[in-house]
């Protein structure tokens, strides 16, 4: 006897199952029959194992399927042993249901639905009408809504006659003979070679099809994998004759190139800072159903910094630099050693998921915290800084466009880049509006040189009340125009003042690193210790520049504990702070984490930056670590201060492998003991450089 099931439930891999009755007595089944293209498959068991059921057939009617019959669906509902449940077939002409990427999910047919609100456990139940006959196949529902979705009955009825009758069942395939001889040659193997996917442009993209079975090659009968490679690697730059089944026929491909995959497959890129990249790949291409040949186009592997603020992702292919086409990487180059720094440049690129939709964004061309390099060349761009743009506007009669029109020479809008992420921001671009207090040496909010025509702001002295109205004056992040809004004081909350002059150089600020908040009358009740106490508090002073002292070494950005950290933990360990962490680095290969502290290395303590480096890089770690000017963000090479000698003939730059051992620390006080390899391999992608002040040797 036979039993209609679904496919999803069988799969293709060895199938061990039972069939169980109502009246809980089980037969052991196995299947015969499952449908290469539709969701169904068909089991045998063993009628002879059950003593008490009565067994009745249903027969199948596909032709009794139509719009506004009612129907029931007996099953397991939701894991109930048996439920039934009652819908009206309102479509027979659905489309098969997507159910994810990765699932089962039905192709190449129409698909029936009903509000029958199936859930899980009654796949394969029968679809019945009223008159006792199945005209479909409960296959699948949506969670969102009652809608249940059934599979037609014609192609099951269609395979069920063909084993009741011991024929066998050929949907879309082989000619029995073609199996039988397959079979003999290969008894371990249960299928033939069927093209999946063929890449555009490629020498196969005109001559095969996707579905096209390969029956022979150069004269012999291949249906492995390996028998396959073995002639396409042996015929590399010639030329292969097929013999393939197509639309039941068997057709002949003859004279078919096969290219040499090592010239599609990436053999340089292009790297400036984080952004990397490349011509595309193969495997990418195969994936995406691309266009690929040897040099082109042009991926963008990681978008980094400069096409990452940029709003461009990764996974993208890049047409064009500056107006120029770029369809090769040595055309990017070209165009890119053009480009001066902080330069805004058009970009012109398509996402390889959408071919069809081209997008032009501008780039901020930013090499200087980052060496522009190709393999081992790298191309040094000299630094210039981006001209400013404004805008003016007319002063009209209207309060809202007078103080507009006053406050906008006062205010600029401030746009921050961060190459790479310290003191707890990872964020590429923060932005704001800022307010000029000094036009003569261009300060603002924050420390800023600035060539527009601005005036200072005046500030007033006179002290807020609850209830005086104010009016807000902001620069709209799109347009940089003025916008005014009015509102009335509610509180005033009076802190300490510091009056001074402004100097050349920044102020000197106290500070007592407490955080404060407001604490109502109500509850200020609790004194410490139950009693006022006076309590001495020293004073840090804060000359409000930002810290620049960094090191980067096997992929970490370490700096010296900045200052909020010290409000997230009563005590710090002492170390040196892993600000970010590079991915791909050997650092995070091999397990290092960022925001925790490097506290020793090879068992000797890390309290500062200059005593990593000299126990990361040797005690002349001068001579081999690179210098950045904080200021100009200018690259200066290490400090050669020996050769190559009879004794020691392996030349400076040369160092070898080197084994790390690194105890590192967390906020909780949890240490940890890492090893970290650095080859001179990675020396070259994870060159280690500071900003430390550079001191003779």
């Amino acid at each position: 006897m036979t039993d209609p099931g679904e496919a999803h439930a069988t799969e293709d891999g060895p199938f061990v199952g039972k069939a169980v009755f109502k009246n809980s007595e089980e037969a052991p089944c196995h299947v015969v029959y499952s449908d290469p293209v539709n969701d169904f498959a068909i089991m045998r068991f063993d009628a002879t194992r059950l003593k008490f059921i009565k067994l009745e057939e249903i027969p199948l009617a596909p032709e009794r399927a139509r719009v506004g019959i009612a129907v029931r669906i007996p099953g397991s509902d939701n894991g109930e042993k048996l439920a039934v449940l009652s819908g009206i077939i309102a479509r027979i002409d659905r489309p098969a249901p997507n159910y994810g990427s990765g699932k089962y999910s039905d192709f190449n047919t129409f698909y029936i639905q009903a509000s029958a609100n199936t859930s899980g456990g009654s796949s394969g139940s029968p679809v019945i009408d009223i008159d006792g006959n199945a005209v479909a196949l409960n296959a699948g529902g949506t969670s969102h809504a009652a809608s249940s979705f059934f599979l037609p009955l014609e192609r099951v009825k269609h395979a069920l006659d063909l084993i009741i009758d011991e024929k066998s069942v050929e949907r879309l395939g082989l000619p029995s003979d073609y199996e039988k001889a397959f079979r003999s040659k290969n008894p371990d193997l249960h299928g033939i070679l069927g093209i999946k996917t063929i890449v555009p442009s490629s020498p196969a993209f005109e001559r095969l099809r996707v579905g096209d079975l390969i029956l022979s090659l150069n004269g012999e009968r291949v249906n492995h994998h390996v028998e396959l490679a073995e002639v396409f690697d042996s015929s590399v730059g010639s030329s292969v004759d097929l013999e393939v089944f197509r639309d039941k026929k068997v057709l002949k491909i003859e004279g078919l190139q096969v290219q040499d995959l090592f010239a599609i497959i990436p053999s340089r890129f292009l790297e400036i800072g984080e952004t990397i990249l490349h011509p595309l790949s193969y495997n990418l291409a195969r994936q995406y159903l691309h266009p690929v040949s040897p040099g082109a186009p042009i991926f963008l592997a990681d978008a980094g910094e400069i096409f990452g603020i940029a709003g461009i992702p990764h996974l993208t292919i890049i047409t064009a630099l500056n107006h120029k086409p770029t369809p090769t990487l040595d055309d990017f180059i070209n165009v890119a050693t053009t480009l001066k720094q902080g330069q805004r440049v058009p970009v012109r690129y398509y996402s390889l998921s959408k071919k069809n939709v081209e997008l032009v964004k501008i780039i901020l061309w930013e090499t200087r915290w980052s060496r522009f390099r190709i393999g081992e060349r790298k191309v040094d761009l000299p630094p210039e800084l981006a001209p400013a743009e404004f805008l003016l506007f007319n002063t009209l009669r209207n309060d809202y466009q007078r103080l507009s029109s006053l406050a906008v020479n006062t205010l600029c809008f401030v746009g921050t880049r961060i190459s790479f992420g310290t003191d707890g921001h990872n964020g590429r671009y923060a932005s704001g509006v800022g307010v000029v207090v000094d036009e003569t040496i261009g300060l603002v909010v924050a420390d800023r040189h600035t060539n527009l025509p601005v005036q200072r702001i005046t500030k007033s002295h006179k002290r807020l009340r609850a209830g005086d109205e104010l009016s807000y004056v902001t620069l709209n992040a799109n347009t940089h125009i003025p916008r005014v809004q009015s509102s009335r004081v509610k509180n005033v909350l009076v802190g300490n003042q510091y009056k001074h002059e402004i100097p050349k150089d920044l102020p000197k600020i106290q500070s007592i690193d407490i955080e404060f908040s407001e604490v109502y009358y109500s509850k200020a009740k609790i004194l410490r210790n139950g009693e006022e106490t006076d309590v001495e508090v020293p004073l840090s002073v804060l000359d409000g520049t930002p810290e620049k002292r960094f090191v980067h070494w096997a992929g970490l950005i370490l700096q010296p504990p900045h200052r909020a950290l010290y409000f997230n933990a009563k005590r710090l360990p002492k170390g040196v702070f892993i600000a970010l962490l590079r991915l791909g680095s050997p650092a995070q290969r091999d397990g290092v984490s960022a925001c925790w502290f490097i506290t020793e290395v090879d068992g000797k303590r890390t309290p500062d930056l200059e005593t990593f480096l000299q126990l990361a890089e040797g005690e002349e770690w001068r001579s081999n670590v690179s210098f950045v000017n904080s200021e100009t963000k200018e690259w200066a090479e290490p400090e050669v201060t020996s050769k190559a000698s009879d004794d020691d003939p392996t030349p400076p730059e040369s160092r070898g492998s080197q084994t790390v051992r690194l105890t590192v620390e967390s906020l909780e006080h949890v240490v940890k003991v890492l090893t970290v390899e650095v080859s001179d391999i990675s020396r070259v992608f994870w060159p280690t450089w500071t900003t430390l002040p550079r001191l003779s040797s």
